[in-house]
């Protein structure tokens, strides 16, 4: 893939990403879904443009370019976020609103130790990637995907615990 040339059907999977991400957060939001999907591929094409070696690979990295688009939204205006994946909330027992910025704090502390756990937690349960879609994008197994995900939620609520 050039840089600056993304097939249709990657943009589509991106916008859904974004989309999923965006519907939790406030309707006054300052960024909006088209502009967090430009705003990651941009900061992807100043990175490593074209390196990109799989579609999986690709949407791999868009989501997490995503997640730090709006970690450094999140920082900027100092705003408490709603986590998008009541997933997320059920199954971590974490409250319905978080300090995105503390949360991003525990996830890089996460990746620390179990980067794959991190990995799996952000796709799953911040961009809300299916368990299929997050084996495909990390290639790794749904089973593995399931252990890491179980992995990755206690590790945060302990974390999160303690701060």
């Amino acid at each position: 893939m050039a840089p600056y040339e993304i097939p249709p059907k990657l943009y589509l999977e991106m916008k859904r990403i974004a989309a999923n991400q965006m519907k939790g957060e406030r309707s006054d939001h300052t960024l909006q879904t088209t502009a967090l999907v430009h705003e990651a591929y941009l900061k992807l094409a100043r990175s490593n443009p074209g390196q990109w070696n799989s579609e999986s690979h690709f949407l791999a990295t868009a989501a997490r370019a995503m997640r730090q688009v709006l970690i450094d939204h999140a920082r900027k205006y100092k705003k408490r976020v709603r986590l998008v994946s009541e997933e997320l909330v059920e199954a971590a027992r974490f409250p319905r609103e978080i300090d995105f910025v503390v949360f991003d704090e525990a996830l890089d502390a996460l990746a620390v130790e179990h980067a794959r756990a991190a990995d799996v937690v952000s796709f799953r349960f911040i961009l809300g990637l299916t368990v299929s879609a997050t084996a495909g994008a990390l290639g790794i197994s749904e089973r593995t995907v399931k252990g890491d995900s179980r992995l990755g939620l206690a590790w945060l609520r302990r974390r999160l615990a303690n701060s």
